[in-house]
């Protein structure tokens, strides 16, 4: 008999154990979610913080009085924020504990039968992880917002420096949260131990921790457009529609842009799209994405800050100009993400010029990190041109080798396509519009497979849509026009026609806003062309008019503009 208490007593004692754990392991599950919730009402107060904020700065007067009475109130509510701030810190270390002590839980047996049941817990608690990462972001987005805040105050000179100190305080508390989370992320990697256990005394407490899923702690409805990347340049959009003018990379670095600006304000156009990526894909100005190729490849033909800020001064909205998939460098430097003849050489078209190759994702990447560099620096619109495979691409393209990554080598309109969504995608927290250059005769045509277009297509992936329908550019014979460059109303007319039939049939149609023609193609030859001057442009501009399309961009490769036009 006595053989046998000394049996019941281990038992006993593994009993008392398991109890303990299944407490702790309730406990610290409702732990986790209650401290979850903390930091969802701490981010509803520090948005209706910021709400107020921005009312307070609004409501800035020009009495000096009233001035300086607004900017402190506007302080005092920034200085609530930062204990708000404080109080998330806070947050996340409690959540850190309890995560500890979860995995101080004796885990060292567990039933097979519950390993999914764990596994499932693991997969949620990553998901709430990531979803911290997401929120740090975008803390670090509203404290760009709230630098630009500050930079209103900038007349007063105490306040600002008040401020400045004030973000500097900010910033440390943003750096003290990613700390906490990286041990919260080492403790959270801890978990993996539970899978791997078998302690049937957790059995009854599993149901209870599947609760516990990214559905009830999600945060990411709690971050809406204003914590959204913010620039410091401020120029919105033209309240009557975009009628600008294409400034080369060269021509903005130089005397020729205040030229520029001058005639634009003179005679009412009100945008300007400057090149962020050439013709040959230079880099226009130094920007610092940590990409070496494009450091490699990045010139300072202009100081884009200088330049935008000038922009915003004279009311000017500013469009980013890349050019995508013709770029030279590129290919020399990486021939492997071009096109290559039989005998290894790199491939060029007519005018020695390489592309890169659109069906890989590198490429795109490569490009993206441009047009986010672009966004950056507070271009408001993302314009890619040669958003395409070369002319007559589909002729020659199996004397060529080439990588088609994921995609058959012939499905070009789909790798187009998939690229101007996924960077539509990836820039819209830049709260910026994306567009894409096309020629008009894929609106025609529907399609145009050998440079992979589809009209209609790139129609619902883009905001804007800038065909390039210069009467030069059509055939004889295009919209019953034996000469098309001759009579630029009937060109310009013909097309909208067709544009506007496609852009019925979309859900939700983008922008339209065409490229025109302002330069005269005499190498046309006698009896093909006319000199362009005042009267052809504005012939161009009332077809646009005539269809209900008040935007557009003027195109002259020297930016030299017919002057005394009437835009309207």
């Amino acid at each position: 008999m006595r053989n046998k208490w000394y049996i019941l007593i281990p038992l006993l004692c593994i009993f008392l154990t398991s109890c303990s754990a299944e407490g702790t392991l309730n406990k610290e599950t409702k732990n986790v979610t209650e401290y979850n919730q903390s930091l969802k009402d701490n981010i509803e107060e520090i948005s209706q913080l910021e709400n107020n904020i921005s009312s307070k700065l609004k409501e800035v007067s020009s009495s000096e009085k009233e001035f300086q009475q607004k900017k402190h109130e506007g302080l005092e509510l920034l200085k609530d924020q930062e204990s708000k701030y404080e109080d998330i810190e806070k947050d996340f270390e409690d959540y850190e504990k309890s995560l500890e002590k979860l995995d101080k839980v004796n885990t060292e047996k567990l039933d097979e039968d519950n390993v999914d049941n764990f596994k499932q817990l693991h997969e949620s608690l990553t998901d709430h992880v990531n979803l911290l990462k997401s929120y740090l972001k975008d803390v670090d987005h509203l404290n760009n917002k709230q630098k630009n805040m500050f930079n209103t105050l900038k007349e007063d000179e105490a306040t600002f420096k008040e401020a400045s100190l004030y973000i500097k305080e900010n910033n440390d508390i943003i750096n003290e949260l990613n700390k906490n989370l990286t041990k919260l992320i080492t403790s959270h990697n801890n978990l993996n131990r539970i899978i791997a256990t078998k302690d049937e005394s957790l059995k009854d407490n599993l149901e209870d921790m599947t609760n516990l899923t990214v559905e009830n702690i999600t945060m990411e409805n709690s971050f809406p457009e204003r914590l959204a990347f913010v620039p410091d340049i401020n120029i919105p959009y033209p309240e009557d529609g975009v009628k600008g003018i294409y400034v080369s990379g060269y021509n903005a670095g130089g005397a020729q842009l205040d030229e520029l600006i001058g005639f634009m304000n003179e005679s009412g156009l009100n945008s300007v799209v400057i090149d962020v990526k050439g013709d040959y894909g230079d880099i226009m100005f130094d920007i610092d994405t940590g990409n070496e190729l494009i450091s490699n490849f990045t010139f300072n033909y202009y100081d884009a800050e200088a330049v935008l800020k000038k922009l915003e001064e004279n009311n000017i909205y500013p469009i980013a100009r890349i050019v995508t998939f013709k770029d030279t460098l590129l290919a020399e430097e990486k021939p492997e993400w071009s096109f290559k003849k039989s005998d290894g050489t790199l491939w060029k078209n007519g005018n020695g010029e390489s592309f890169i190759n659109p069906f890989l994702k590198e490429v795109w990447d490569y490009n993206l990190d441009v047009a986010v560099a672009a966004a950056k620096a507070g271009f408001k619109d993302i314009q890619f041109d040669y958003v395409r495979f070369p002319e007559g691409f589909e002729t020659y393209s199996n004397e060529l080798a080439f990588d088609s990554g994921t995609y058959d080598k012939n499905d070009r309109v789909s790798a187009i396509l998939d690229y101007v969504n996924y960077a539509h995608d990836h820039l819209k927290q830049y709260n910026v519009d994306v567009s894409v250059d096309l020629f008009g005769y894929a609106a025609i045509e529907g399609e145009a497979p050998g440079i992979g277009q589809n009209f209609g297509q790139l129609a619902e992936a883009a905001d804007v849509m800038s065909a390039m329908i210069y009467p030069s550019h059509w055939s004889e014979g295009y919209f019953d026009v034996l000469a098309p460059d001759t009579e630029p109303y009937k060109v310009i007319d013909g097309y909208m026609e067709v544009e506007k039939e496609v852009f019925n049939t979309l859900e939700n149609p983008p922008v339209s806003r065409p490229w025109l023609q302002d330069f005269t193609a005499s190498y046309l030859g006698a009896g093909n062309f006319i000199q362009y001057n005042k009267e052809e442009v504005e012939a161009q501009v009332k077809a646009l008019n005539d269809h209900g399309v008040n935007e557009f961009l003027l195109w002259d490769a020297t930016n030299k503009y017919s002057r005394g036009v009437n835009f309207k």
